[in-house]
Order: C-alpha cells, then structure tokens, then sequence
C-alpha cells in the first residue's frame, strides 16, 4: 500500500511495518514450531505409544519432583503376562499386541494414576 505523502513523494511509513513483521514471522515461526514439537516428543516420552499408560520416565520424573516433598504412599506394579509368547509364537503378534494393550487399559481403568 503506498500512499503519497502531501508533498507528492511516495510514503514508506506504511512499508516499514509490514517489512519489520514479515522479517519478524520469518525468523518467530520456525522458533515457535520448534517449542511445538518439542512439547509434543516431551508428551510422548511420557507415554508408551503402544499401550498409551505412563512409562518408565513419567514415573522418573514425578519421583524428582516430588522427591524434597512430604513423604506419601507409593506403588510399583511390576507384571508378566503369562503366556504372551506362547501366543505370539501360536497365533501371531498382533493376537499377543491385543492380549498386551486389553491388559493394559484393563489396569488402567482400576488403578488411579496421579
């Protein structure tokens, strides 16, 4: 958009802010995106991607920051589930990908999860 200013040259006023912001989105975007993505492989380190329940390094992480905090109740499931190769091995692994992601929704649904 340019204008003529009252003594007929061409105005650049209105350019200069339109210059300054596209320079300016040029170099925020990319940075913005990046703290997108970054938010979202932090999400995802927290989560097992298969299953969808809290993994190994959610539990690290809440145990640190909770580690100079009153002492509280605590508890680990450690399980197997029994007969998993046998059917991976018989009926194949999207039968033991099934038994894996039941069991775990099923524990999901029972056990609170801070």
């Amino acid at each position: 958009m340019n204008q003529r200013c009252f003594c007929g040259r061409q105005s650049k006023i209105e350019l200069l802010p339109k210059k300054f912001l596209e320079s300016f989105c040029f170099f925020i975007k990319p940075a913005i995106e990046r703290e997108k993505e970054k938010t979202k492989l932090k999400n995802l380190s927290y989560v097992n991607s298969f299953t969808y329940a809290q993994n190994r390094n959610h539990f690290n992480e809440n145990i640190e920051q909770n580690r100079n905090k009153e002492p509280h109740s605590l508890g680990v499931i450690y399980l197997d589930l029994n007969g998993l190769k046998e059917i991976n091995d018989k009926i194949g692994h999207i039968a033991g990908d099934t038994l894996i992601i039941t069991a775990s929704y099923a524990l999901q649904e029972i056990i609170p999860i801070v």
